[in-house]
Formats: structure tokens, C-alpha cells, sequence
């Protein structure tokens, strides 16, 4: 499981809040977390970054691992409330092509 984690589920949408440093060393068995996120195919996948000061590729891997997830079931992924030094290193990659970021989790809408 992903140290510094919390799921969250409701009808068509899931919340993946993460806090602290995201690093290789916090994310042992994301995988296994990337999947539940996406067993229920939602619509919505909220990744709340509100809490994470730091965030490595390891932690860029998950989100990527997300995305591709949803395109794969028409899936949207939605990056909420990142600190501008993480926004910086998501657009670095080019993955911010690929999802939204907002200033606030939206999972009902």
C-alpha cells in the first residue's frame, strides 16, 4: 500500500489523497492501489495533492499509470489542489495534457 494514503470511493468517482513527500521509498505497491482506483471504472479519478510538498517521478508514475487507466475506459483524472512545485514537475512531463487541475476536489460533479 502506498505510505501517506487514503482512498476514497463513491458512485463514479474515486479519490486518491496523498500527503508528505512522494517518493520511490512512499509509494511501495502502487500498482495494487492503481487498480482499485479503477475496478469500478469511475468517471472521475481525484488525485488530492493538497498535502504533498515533494513528488518524484515515482509519484508522476502513479499518476501516469492513472491516466492511462481512464483513457483506457473514457475516464477523466482530475488534480486537485497541487503546490505549484508539483504542477511544475506533472508539466515537465507533459502529462498535464492528459488531465485537469483544480483548486478543489470535486468527486460529486
Amino acid at each position: 500500500m502506498i505510505s501517506k494514503a487514503q482512498i476514497e470511493q463513491g458512485e463514479g468517482w474515486a479519490r486518491l489523497q496523498l500527503s508528505g513527500e512522494i517518493d520511490m521509498s512512499a509509494l511501495s505497491g502502487s500498482d495494487e492501489v492503481v487498480a482499485r482506483l479503477l475496478e469500478g471504472q469511475p468517471k472521475k479519478v481525484i488525485v488530492d495533492l493538497a498535502d504533498v510538498d515533494f513528488m518524484d517521478s515515482s509519484g508522476i508514475g502513479v499518476i501516469a499509470m492513472l491516466v492511462r487507466g481512464q483513457r483506457d475506459t473514457g475516464g477523466v483524472v482530475e488534480v486537485a489542489d497541487a503546490k505549484p512545485i508539483v504542477v511544475r514537475a506533472i508539466e515537465t512531463c507533459g502529462l498535464d495534457r492528459y488531465l485537469t487541475f483544480t483548486t478543489a476536489p470535486s468527486a460529486a460533479t
